[in-house]
């Protein structure tokens, strides 16, 4: 026995021997290349290409609001290519114009769950003109950021369940571009009113003013959430089946879904 542990001890020596002369052998190895290596980083011909392909001042942008009329829609317009960024901010700052203009029919922020009468379209289905929302004229500038912003936004308002979730610091303008956006787009803007009480219920009532606005009425809608609207975790399962599925589960009877088919046809 005394034996065998000292084979295996001198086993265990020269093992140990044998693994620090190879890693040795590796590191002078790994120097010596280094030493000689003659790579200084990418060559300046390659970063130029990758710096036109990505972050050139050319942009590739396409868009059905170019020569649109706002009052008559998107029934006849072109999905086309638009212009440089500064011809293209230009025709941003005449739309911009008209937006102010309109304020009160297109573009005209609304808060659903109101009661009463209202001036607008969003009256016709118990949304209310938000307070102060139409008071003062909107300043925006169009730098190419903020262009870029905008085209996105309004061809993911186009599209159908189309959504966008805006991520930034607070003041940084992301509602300002989405309510321009949604005039760009042809959608009417339509917010919760968050009030005592309020909570899934409600949330689903206003979501029902939301469908039968879109649904019913056969009007392009465009919901704004922000993180203060959502006050209960149960608001997140509804948001996440609208945004998915566009439909949430329970939400309407089978009489209120006979009403909705039959304004529908």
């Amino acid at each position: 026995m005394q034996s065998t542990a000292a084979t295996h001890a001198d086993l265990d020596v020269n093992f140990g021997q044998v693994a620090n002369a190879a890693t040795s052998r590796t590191l002078e190895t790994t120097i010596s290349l280094l030493q000689c290596s003659q790579y200084k980083g990418p060559r300046s011909s390659d970063m130029q290409a990758t710096h036109a392909l990505f972050e050139g001042d050319e942009q590739v942008l396409f868009g059905n609001f170019l020569n649109r009329d706002p009052s008559v829609g998107f029934k006849d317009c072109v999905y086309e290519p638009l212009p440089s960024i500064l011809k293209l901010s230009k025709r941003l700052e005449a739309l911009l114009e008209e937006y102010n203009l309109s304020r009160g029919r297109l573009g005209d922020v609304s808060t659903l769950g109101g009661k009463g009468s209202s001036s607008g379209a969003a009256s016709r289905s118990g949304a209310r003109s938000q307070p102060g929302g139409s008071g003062h004229k909107m300043q925006l500038v169009f730098f190419q950021d903020a262009v870029l912003h905008i085209v996105r936004l309004a061809r993911v308002l186009q599209q159908p369940r189309g959504n966008a979730l805006l991520v930034g610091v607070g003041g940084s303008g992301k509602q300002s571009l989405a309510r321009f956006a949604a005039f760009v787009a042809g959608c009417e803007l339509v917010t919760v009113n968050l009030r005592r009480g309020y909570g899934p219920p409600a949330f689903r009532e206003d979501i029902k003013q939301l469908y039968k606005i879109a649904g019913g009425e056969g009007r392009s809608v465009m919901l704004l959430l922000s993180d203060h609207h959502i006050i209960h975790e149960a608001m997140l399962a509804d948001i996440n089946g609208l945004l998915n599925t566009g439909e949430i589960t329970g939400l309407f009877s089978h009489e209120e879904q006979s009403i909705l088919l039959d304004q529908a046809r």
